[in-house]
């Protein structure tokens, strides 16, 4: 059983799988059947990704080699720590991901 990061992680997985699947659909993108590559590749290839900025910059990249238009991509998340209380990757096609930390009680963000 997964423990509280892991298992927040997994349910991140879970969502771009699911965002996957319904850009598939609202595209309707008329690929041969391997584009079910990408589905497959974040179902069980994704977790092999060391850090969510790489995990979020990887998978940006794959749907816009599968052809989605995708100019942008933003990833929020709540962190479980005493003084970071989130942090935030921002993926623009061309340019490295940038991750973003937010301290608890601050609205500034801070590059990390």
């Amino acid at each position: 059983m997964l423990s509280g990061p892991l298992r927040y992680l997994a349910s991140i997985l879970g969502r771009f799988r699911d965002a996957a699947r319904q850009l598939h659909e609202v595209f309707e993108r008329k690929v041969e059947e391997d584009s079910s590559d990408l589905i497959d590749w974040i179902a069980t290839g994704a977790t092999h990704e060391d850090t969510i900025s790489r995990l979020h910059g990887t998978i940006c990249d794959r749907l816009v080699a599968e052809g989605v238009p995708l100019g942008g991509s933003l990833l929020a998340f709540e962190a479980f720590h005493p003084i970071i209380a989130g942090r935030v990757t921002r993926w623009i096609e061309g340019q490295p991901v940038e991750l973003m930390t937010y301290e608890a009680g601050d609205s500034e963000r801070r590059p990390s």
